[in-house]
């Protein structure tokens, strides 16, 4: 049976990205069971997300010089047998090194995934790919996270990590069965390397860290929010999360339908509309229905701004699409880490809701840079001629 190699790829990546995410999900739990800190055990998702950003992008450029579909299975099956691994961890610090082992090899995947996609559709604009790969994560996490979620309110966390770790290796199987073989036309090492020299890589780079430490300085906490703020069983923060997942999957799809050229406005347009839904959750105190309307909204621009963030790095750096993935998850995931030190040190201090007004705030930092960089862009356009 011939697997389709877009829908694969989005299961795969969403299969990993909900093993990311999955540490967020399930923070009460780990904390719990593990005997540590809400702040402590945000370093679950902290120390992922800064061995993603340091390790990256080298390791991206390493790989794409092997046979893409060796590679990409070789990661799933990593990400497969490290979180059966850690469904066993004994405690917190092999955990943690789990969790930077997998941050690590996660970039790779994801950029080669990319990569891989938008050579396979030639003329249709990235952001069409971009929203299909991401259309997995979604929905990864409209099933997968808050099923995981209602698995660890009937047994634990460990049967979590143990469920995701075999839906891993399910990817596995599918991918080595849909990818093509080979490569599909690499950049040379100095090509991908060169695309740091671009004018306004670095300054797309900055955003999304900024954009992202803006996203996880509330979503890294939203399971514990809506437990211990809006007292939600374990079934009602499911459903919540469902419901943020099912908004993302429409905001995804919107932002996928934009041209290319117009991820930096959309950019700048979504996260003053972020920055007032964040206040709005922070206002409500958990309060019913006010703060499930807001969530919807919450998560229609949390997906939409992935793909807004990768679209932008690939319109700046078309010559070497892997590498600028990976640039861009690099950035991206600095910006994960740091969130979710912000939040937690904003929990810690001030309570569950404040993590929701240091969002806000970091949310119209973003939107001011966002605005910069299109005046810089404007003022660098060639100008056309008037006539005469």
């Amino acid at each position: 049976m011939t697997v389709p190699v877009g829908p694969a790829l989005a299961f795969a990546t969403g299969a990993i990205v909900t093993i990311e995410f999955s540490a967020a999900g399930l923070l009460p739990d780990l904390a719990g069971g593990l005997g540590v800190g809400l702040a402590e055990a945000g370093w679950l998702a902290s120390g992922f997300a800064f061995a993603s950003a340091v390790a990256g992008p080298p390791l991206t450029a390493w790989a794409d010089r092997f046979d893409r579909r060796l590679a990409l299975t070789a990661v799933l099956a990593l990400f497969g047998a490290t979180n059966l691994l850690a469904a066993a961890a004994p405690d917190f610090r092999l955990l943690l090194g789990i969790r930077i082992l997998q941050g690590a090899a996660l970039p790779a995947f994801v950029s080669l995934a990319i990569a891989a996609l938008v050579a396979a559709r030639p003329g249709e604009p990235q952001g069409r790919s971009l929203a299909q790969l991401n259309a997995g994560v979604v929905a990864g996490a409209v099933v997968a996270l808050p099923a995981a979620v209602l698995l660890a309110g009937r047994l634990d966390w460990r049967a979590c990590f143990a469920a995701l770790g075999l839906l891993a290796l399910l990817a596995a199987a599918l991918v080595w069965r849909a990818a093509p073989a080979g490569r599909a036309s690499p950049a040379a090492d100095g090509e991908a390397w060169a695309v740091l020299r671009r004018p306004g890589v670095f300054g797309h780079l900055a955003l999304s860290a900024l954009v992202f430490t803006a996203l996880f300085c509330s979503y890294t906490y939203l399971t514990a929010y809506l437990a211990r703020v809006a007292g939600l069983s374990p079934a009602g923060v499911a459903l919540i999360l469902a419901l943020f997942a099912a908004a993302g999957l429409a905001g995804n799809l919107l932002m996928g339908r934009l041209p290319d050229a117009a991820a930096l406005a959309a950019t700048a347009a979504a996260m003053p509309v972020f920055a007032l839904v964040m206040a709005g959750v922070a206002a409500s105190k958990g309060a019913l229905p006010a703060v499930g309307m807001l969530i919807l909204a919450w998560g229609g621009l949390h997906a939409g701004l992935f793909v807004a963030c990768q679209t932008r790095l690939l319109t700046a750096a078309p010559a070497a699409p892997a590498f600028a993935s990976s640039l861009n998850i690099a950035a991206s995931n600095v910006g994960i880490a740091l969130g979710a030190l912000i939040g937690g040190g904003l929990a810690e201090t001030g309570g569950l809701t404040t993590p929701m007004w240091g969002a806000a705030g970091l949310g119209l930092l973003a939107a001011g840079l966002a605005l910069a960089l299109g005046a810089v862009s404007l003022r660098a356009a060639p100008r056309r001629p008037r006539s005469p």
